[in-house]
């Protein structure tokens, strides 16, 4: 089996390009997508006229934050950031950086030169990103913590059938990779492996496996 090609976000060279080629403000923001925990929790597969891709993300906080693609390729973030001051500055917030390089994987530097993508790069970012694996939520069930959870640690920390994590695995929900990992978690449903940390944070949010839909993750409290 080839040897799984190293995403270009996390090559050495890629931010030192970026560095060569952005304003401090805009560095700034770019890498903390390095530093700093993000996870997405919901992808819209139904968006407005206008609109390509409607992503939410979270980070170290339980504040969520919705991050858009416009037809014209424009991004728009919802923090507060994006909103007061990146547009003063000519920049974009880390959670557009997060999602355009991190989630969906996007290599070119031009994007920083105008802050838009090209007609061609929307219809491919908005593909990839229709492809993401996120099972819609489920409202009319919300989470239930159970009274007993270790009773359960188990089954989360080894599912019966869990997948084998190889290179080029990455977590759906904070897309790093999974393999090197120790701390990780399978659903004894469908038996793939997230980060424990992904996963405890996606419970604040959702109430279901980012795979399956299986309801048993509502009794996970992150052993």
């Amino acid at each position: 089996m080839a040897a799984a090609v190293e995403p270009r976000w996390r090559q050495a060279t890629f931010i030192q390009d970026v560095r060569s080629r952005v304003s401090a403000s805009q560095l700034t923001r770019f890498q903390k997508m390095y530093t700093e925990p993000f996870f997405v929790i919901n992808v819209d597969p139904v968006v407005p006229a206008l609109v390509r891709m409607r992503l939410t993300v979270s980070g170290s906080q339980q504040a969520t934050y919705v991050v858009t693609l416009q037809s014209t390729g424009l991004f728009k973030c919802s923090c507060k950031d994006a909103i007061m001051t990146c547009r003063r500055n000519g920049c974009v917030c880390k959670h557009v950086c997060f999602v355009l390089y991190r989630v969906l994987r996007h290599e070119g530097l031009d994007f920083f030169d105008n802050l838009q993508l090209t007609p061609d790069e929307v219809g491919s970012i908005a593909s990839r990103a229709s492809q993401i694996q996120i099972q819609e939520v489920d409202r009319s069930n919300p989470p239930h913590v159970a009274p007993r959870p270790d009773q359960l640690h188990f089954d989360f920390c080894h599912s019966k059938r869990p997948h084998q994590i190889e290179a080029g695995d990455d977590c759906p929900i904070c897309f790093d990779a999974l393999l090197g990992s120790d701390v990780l978690r399978f659903c004894p449903e469908c038996g793939n492996g997230v980060h424990r940390t992904c996963i405890v944070k996606w419970m604040e949010h959702r109430s279901t496996c980012v795979y399956c839909r299986s309801k048993l993750w509502s009794n996970y409290r992150g052993d």
